[in-house]
């Protein structure tokens, strides 16, 4: 039997946000470049474990080889929050989450942001082969990749646990004259640029493509 009304909806809402049981951590496992987006997530719990959706005050710091003050936001009624920021240089970061003083869960945490992809007008090229050559002795240029914030390129760390590629170049001189010539291209662990060289039997004036 139940008395009159019985039985009730009753809503029990959790308790104040803790820091010490919120959650900082990365929305990806994607490793973390220069001049990308950069998100992370913070989730909003009581002391026992349940998400909350209050308004708190997380903040949010970013040091290392240059300072950041992130932004959080949140969609109404949820109880994750999402920072998005860009790292301007390749280097060594920490990110820092706190409410009231406190470190959240997971805070701080460190990691370092790699170089982006090869942007080709940042990337820097040198050697004599890039004005003239003699006939049939190699000419040499070298390029030091570059990507978006013109950190230099390769991440060898990450080339070596397979987590970047090289760069592929092709080089070729262009005459109307004679059939194209192509050259070779090759990475160099030791000065970490792209070796390139050619060499043609035909003298005469070349457009030189890379």
């Amino acid at each position: 039997a139940h008395v009159a009304g019985s039985p009730f909806a009753v809503t029990v809402l959790p308790a104040a946000t803790s820091p010490r049981n919120s959650v900082l951590q990365a929305a990806s496992t994607a490793a973390v470049r220069a001049g990308d987006p950069t998100t992370f997530l913070v989730l909003a719990k009581d002391v026992y474990g349940n998400p909350t959706t209050t308004f708190d005050d997380f903040v949010l710091s970013v040091t290392g080889v240059r300072s950041l003050t992130p932004v959080l936001t949140r969609a109404a009624g949820s109880s994750t929050w999402t920072t998005t920021f860009i790292l301007p240089v390749v280097g060594l970061y920490s990110l820092e989450a706190s409410l009231a003083g406190v470190s959240l869960s997971g805070s701080p945490t460190t990691f370092s942001a790699r170089p982006g992809p090869t942007v080709l007008s940042n990337s820097l090229v040198t050697g004599r082969g890039l004005t003239g050559s003699v006939v049939s002795i190699p000419a040499s240029i070298s390029i030091k990749a570059r990507d978006v914030t013109n950190s230099e390129k390769p991440d060898m760390v990450a080339v070596a646990h397979n987590e970047e590629q090289l760069d592929v170049f092709s080089l070729r001189l262009l005459a109307d004259y004679v059939k194209t010539v192509t050259g070779s291209c090759v990475f160099s662990a030791l000065s970490a640029t792209y070796d390139c060289s050619y060499s043609t039997t035909r003298a005469g004036t070349y457009t030189l493509s890379l």
